[in-house]
Order: structure tokens, then C-alpha cells, then sequence
């Protein structure tokens, strides 16, 4: 099977009939049947069998999940179900299509015969399952469809409802249109797109393109390289294993890159963004974001608004940008920017970087030898017992300040000297050393004890 479409209609039935490329599936008010045909519930078995130039006509008695296969010759043949009555208890689970040559299927509601079937009443349900092939599916305008499109290069269109689309094997091209939609990619390297409503899309196997499109949307990739677009809405987005290309959208949205180098960028909104393992990339945008790198050597960009972020393990690098940002490195050599706004810098443990950037900043080396700068605005540097050897390249004495954490300790306490132009201070066994800083400009105000 290699071309299948579908077009709902206001009247008359839904058709399935050969093309040109393939099959395809579309309104037909009559067809010329001139070869017996069987139609199987596979759940029962054979159930009516069609006669020369006759339908084959099943009652349903009440509501219906099993799978229906119509296995023709090489001729045209109407499936016709007459469901009698009341339809709002009635369904069909599936209907299987085999190609056989010219074969043709129509669902007609007998007791509305000038209805189509698949409009008008919300409780029909019909799933579409082609064989293998490169498929074109398209699903109702009014109801919840399932279309399974089997392997093969398919496209698929699930219009209206909240559908269930699966591309399975085959580099597939997926949209579900309205509603809220649930759609497998499969294996292969697929397309999705969800459009509007709030929808759940999994890429699974293969190197995946999935946009989100309007609504609350949940995006996972699954294995493979993948680019993840979340677009308008508040979306969940997991990269899973692979290099992924993560972008968040507008909206307030939530990232996990999870395994493999990934590139993340929240766009618009208050966004949450996790690396996860990997050499990860994190662009926060506007807006304040909490951003995280997780194991790794990652980048996190704040950009925009008063940011949150944390390296994690690893060497990481942190720059704030504009808004009053907080940075915490982590475990690792970690390098941190404030960049404009009253930022908060904290190495934690490791031989760390720090600088404020413009605005009065608070800067805290942590365990291990630092390097800290303020940079422009006044500052404030805090150390603790067991900190090391630290240093500070920009002290100025005359709007900077030190604060010190250790029970009992005074200014009377440290012990400061010179050293080629610099100031030592020691406070019981740790030093901070302030460059180009003469000792005669340090004084007990530039102190805070604790």
C-alpha cells in the first residue's frame, strides 16, 4: 500500500478505493460491486460474505470493539454497517484494509443514510490501519481517530479530535491537527508536528523533528539526534538519549535534555531546563529561568530576567547576563560572569572563578583556591574556615567589603602583611589575598565577622 487519504464529508459515506499511486480514501456516493468479498471480525471470524454485484451488509447489534478485515479479489467491493437505531452506544474498534487490486470500502449508517457516518456523532470511533507502505492517512474533521500507518514513508494528517496517530517503521510525517492529540513516530527519522490542543508526542527511535505547536504539549524524542520545539504553551519537553536540539518556546516550559551534548534554549517564558548528562548548552531567554547542567562541562547563558543556575558536576561555565542572577557552580573548576544586575556567585567546591560583573555583587569562592573579581558596583566577598587560598584581583577598599565566617574570630585576629604590592590576610591558616592593594587602606570597617 503505498497512498492512503481521507476527507470527511457532510453526506454519504467514507470510501476506500485504489489510486493512481496507491490507495486512497474519499467520499463516494455510490460504487459498482462486481465480485464477492468476506468480512472478518478477527476477533470471531468470518461474519457475512458478499454476493456478484451485492454489499456486504453487518448488523450491529450493540456497542463494538473488535477489528474488522475485508479481504476482497481484485474488484470493487462496499463494506456497509448498519448499526440500526440509537448510534451513541455504538463503535468500531478497526477496520483493516488489504490491497488487492481495485478494492473499495464505505461505512454508511443505514438509519441515517443521508449522514455520513463519521460526522455528527461524537461516540464513532474508527481506527485506520493500513498495511505496510508509504501511506497518505488523514482522519476525520469531527472525531477521535487511530490510525496506525504500519512501516514505510507515511504521512499523516490527524485533523479533527483527539486522535492517536502511529507512523511505526519508516520516516514518517505526522500532524495531529485540532485537539488533543497522542502520536508515536516510531523507528525512523520522523516529522511531527501536534498543532493546536494539548498533545503528547513521542518521536521513539530515529533522528526525530517534533514541534509542538499551540497547547500544553509533552515532547520526548527518545533515541536518536533529535530537534525539539515545545512553540506556544506551557510544554514538558525530555530529550532523551542523543544529541538533541532543544528549543522551549513561548510559555513557561520544563527541559530535560537528558543524556548526550545537548542544546537547549527556553526561549520565551519562566522556564525550568535540566542538561542531564552530557556537555550540554543551556540558554535561559527572557524571562527569569532556573537552569541546571547536570553531570558534564556545560554552558548555561541566563540571558534575560533574574536567573537561577547550577552547574552541577563537571566544569562548567555560568554566565548571568542582565537581571539579578544567582550562580552556583558546583563540584568542578567552574567559571562564573554575573553580568549586568546585583548578581550572587557561589563556587562550592573546586579551584573556581568568580566575577560580579556590573552591580553591587556577593561573591563566595567556597572550599578551594578561588580567584574572585567584582567587578564595577560595590561588592561583597564572604569566606569561611577551610576555605583555602583565595584571591580577590579588583578589592577596592573604598566601597568593597569582606565577610568572614568563623566563630570567635575579630579583627584583631588576622594577621596582615605585604607582599610585592599586594595585602595578605590570614585567618587562621586561610588567606585572602588582595591585589595591587597597599595595607595601609585596610582597616576594621572593611570587615564583617560572623
Amino acid at each position: 500500500m503505498t497512498d492512503i487519504r481521507v476527507f470527511d464529508t457532510a453526506t454519504g459515506g467514507l470510501d476506500i478505493a485504489p489510486g493512481p499511486a496507491g490507495f486512497h480514501i474519499f467520499y463516494a456516493p455510490g460504487l459498482n460491486i462486481t465480485q464477492a468479498s468476506t468480512l472478518y471480525d478477527l476477533a470471531q471470524g468470518a461474519l457475512a460474505q458478499g454476493a456478484t454485484r451485492n454489499d456486504i451488509e453487518q448488523s450491529i447489534p450493540g456497542s463494538v470493539a473488535d477489528t474488522y478485515l475485508l479481504a476482497g479479489s481484485d474488484w470493487f467491493d462496499t463494506l456497509v454497517v448498519q448499526t440500526g437505531g440509537t448510534v451513541s452506544n455504538r463503535s468500531i474498534a478497526s477496520l483493516l484494509y488489504m490491497q488487492g487490486g481495485n478494492l473499495a470500502v464505505s461505512i454508511t449508517d443505514l438509519a441515517l443514510p443521508a449522514t455520513d457516518s463519521f460526522a455528527g456523532d461524537t461516540q464513532y470511533l474508527v481506527n485506520i490501519v493500513p498495511l505496510d507502505g508509504n501511506d497518505r492517512v488523514r482522519g476525520s474533521a469531527t472525531f477521535s481517530d487511530s490510525i496506525r500507518a504500519g512501516d514505510g514513508a507515511d504521512r499523516i494528517l490527524g485533523y479533527g479530535g483527539d486522535d492517536t496517530l502511529r507512523g511505526e517503521a519508516g520516516d514518517d510525517r505526522i500532524n495531529g491537527g485540532s485537539g488533543a492529540d497522542s502520536i508515536f513516530g516510531g523507528s525512523g527519522d520522523d516529522r511531527i508536528d501536534g498543532g493546536s490542543g494539548t498533545d503528547d508526542l513521542l518521536g521513539q527511535a530515529g533522528d526525530d523533528q517534533i514541534f509542538g505547536g499551540a497547547g500544553k504539549d509533552r515532547i520526548e524524542g527518545g533515541k536518536g539526534d533529535d530537534n525539539l520545539n515545545g512553540a506556544a504553551g506551557h510544554d514538558r519537553i525530555l530529550g532523551g538519549a542523543g544529541i538533541d536540539s532543544i528549543g522551549g518556546g513561548a510559555g513557561n516550559d520544563s527541559v530535560n535534555g537528558n543524556g548526550g551534548d545537548d542544546l537547549i534554549d527556553g526561549g520565551d517564558g519562566e522556564d525550568m531546563l535540566s542538561g542531564g548528562g552530557g556537555n550540554d548548552t543551556l540558554y535561559g531567554g527572557d524571562n527569569a529561568d532556573m537552569m541546571s547542567g547536570g553531570a558534564g562541562r556545560d554552558l548555561l547563558e541566563g540571558e534575560g530576567g533574574a536567573d537561577a543556575m547550577a552547574g552541577g558536576a563537571g566544569q562548567d561555565t555560568l554566565k548571568g547576563g542582565a537581571g539579578a542572577d544567582r550562580l552556583f557552580g558546583g563540584n568542578g573548576v567552574d567559571r562564573l560572569f554575573g553580568g549586568a544586575g546585583a548578581d550572587t556567585l557561589k563556587g562550592d567546591l573546586g579551584k573556581d572563578r568568580l566575577v560580579g560583573g556590573a552591580g553591587s555583587d556577593k561573591l563566595t569562592g567556597g572550599k578551594g583556591n578561588d580567584v574572585l573579581g567584582g567587578g564595577g558596583g560595590a561588592d561583597s566577598f564572604f569566606f569561611a574556615q577551610g576555605d583555602g587560598q583565595d584571591r580577590i584581583f579588583d578589592f577596592d577598599p573604598l566601597r568593597d567589603e569582606i565577610w568572614i565566617q568563623r566563630p570567635g574570630l575579630g579583627f584583631d585576629d588576622l594577621d596582615i602583611t605585604g607582599s610585592l604590592g599586594d595585602t595578605i590576610i590570614d585567618y587562621g591558616g586561610d588567606t585572602i589575598i588582595l591585589e595591587d592593594v597597599q595595607t595601609s587602606s585596610i582597616n576594621a570597617g572593611l570587615f564583617t565577622f560572623g
